[in-house]
């Protein structure tokens, strides 16, 4: 699972889904790009979600959570009753448009009927429409909280992604008769990489606090500053560092701008480094000598 994905899962399972679900992204700013998500939701979730849905709302909950007790201790109904499945839009798309909700409605439910439902659960026959209403006002309005989450997560995940560097840049850069420092960011896909291999010894805690930090403003790159001779652009000294978190405003680097600078040029001062650089130096001049002319 990579790092986005698993994103996600917290997401959904924070707005009261199973850690369990089909989870499928496209978010390059193309045609039918968003997220979604696809799978059973057992009963156990129902109130959970009605609670999301309509939060402050407890005489509402405790009418709704006393329904599905009934329903499923009444008819042994199957734990999954309710499902996001994909529509023919979901096998080239993934979006919040690509899920569909399969749901009975309350007249699918015979328990609404049954005059032994009525008697053993204290269920007047004036409570049906009520009840039903209940119902099935849940099944639309899960359908919307489903959609709008899609939506949400889509933009978080946009907002991620855009926290790294769309390619190489020169963040920040001076010059000296002969040499050229520049300190300079790079992509870092953290989205893309598997999240076991990544992520090593994280948890789905480290995975949300990182994209939440992200969504805050931290950004995040590969950076390294290097020493350059002017001549021939060959690097005389450099040094790195992978997976840099930093306040998008601060143009520090949160101090390593400096540090990464102060060591490259201390790289190309050193006996080693200008060795094997000058040697490169050397084999470059002699083959533009050699190199014939027209």
């Amino acid at each position: 699972m990579n790092v986005l994905t698993a994103y996600f899962n917290t997401q959904l399972v924070q707005a009261g889904f199973p850690d369990d679900f089909e989870i499928n992204w496209s978010l390059g700013y193309s045609q039918g790009d968003g997220m979604a998500f696809y799978g059973d939701i057992e009963h156990t979730y129902w109130l959970g979600l009605f609670q999301r849905i309509y939060p402050n709302q407890k005489r509402k909950c405790r009418k709704f959570e006393r329904l599905v007790r009934s329903l499923i201790e009444w008819q042994s109904y199957g734990d999954s009753l309710i499902s996001i499945n994909r529509n023919h839009h979901g096998y080239h798309y993934s979006h919040f448009n690509t899920m569909s909700l399969d749901a009975p409605s309350a007249d699918d439910f015979c328990f609404f009927n049954d005059e032994r439902a009525k008697k053993e659960w204290y269920f007047p026959t004036y409570k049906v429409g009520e009840y039903q209403a209940l119902w099935d006002e849940f099944v639309v309005d899960l359908t919307e909280y489903i959609q709008d989450l899609s939506k949400q997560l889509a933009q978080e995940g946009y907002r991620i992604i855009e926290a790294t560097p769309y390619q190489k840049e020169v963040a920040y850069q001076f010059e000296t008769q002969h040499y050229r420092v520049e300190f300079v960011t790079e992509p870092h896909e953290f989205y893309a990489h598997h999240f076991e291999t990544y992520m090593y010894d994280c948890d789905f805690e480290d995975v949300e606090s990182l994209c939440k930090s992200v969504l805050n403003g931290t950004r995040i790159a590969n950076v390294y500053a290097q020493v350059l001779d002017k001549e021939t652009g060959i690097a005389l000294g450099e040094d790195y560092f992978g997976y840099l978190c930093y306040d998008q405003h601060d143009k520090t680097f949160g101090g390593y701008r400096q540090i990464l600078i102060r060591e490259a040029i201390k790289a190309a001062c050193s006996k080693d480094g200008l060795i094997s650089r000058q040697a490169q130096l050397m084999q470059k001049k002699l083959s533009y000598l050699h190199t014939p002319t027209n």
